[in-house]
């Protein structure tokens, strides 16, 4: 590689060839990274209880605001429907016909 310019931010315009490399700097950023990884898995970690805490929060609310109300709704369905049937079923006579029904004999 010939005359290569960098056209980075911090060195615009300045020669890259190897050849003419002389000195090299090498840093090690191992433990920055493995703080920094760490440091996302409890920030990670963090966000989950948070949402949890939140979901739980909203669940309650759900069950108090929704659920309660369609629960009594229910119930008094349940109230109002044995009352009407209870009422029909007291109504209701077994009657007799005069005439021959589909599948009966005639001598009923």
């Amino acid at each position: 590689a010939g005359n290569d310019l960098c056209n980075n931010e911090l060195g615009k315009g300045v020669e890259t060839s190897l050849e003419k490399c002389t000195d090299a700097v090498i840093f090690d950023n191992s433990n920055t990274v493995h703080l920094q990884a760490i440091y996302n898995m409890i920030l990670t970690v963090c966000i989950v209880i948070i949402l949890c805490f939140g979901m739980g929060l909203v669940a309650m609310d759900m069950q108090s605001i929704l659920m309660d109300p369609i629960e009594r709704l229910a119930t008094v369905f349940r109230a109002v429907a044995s009352v009407f049937i209870d009422s029909t079923v007291k109504e209701a006579k077994p009657r007799r016909s005069s005439g021959t029904g589909a599948g009966k004999p005639a001598n009923e």
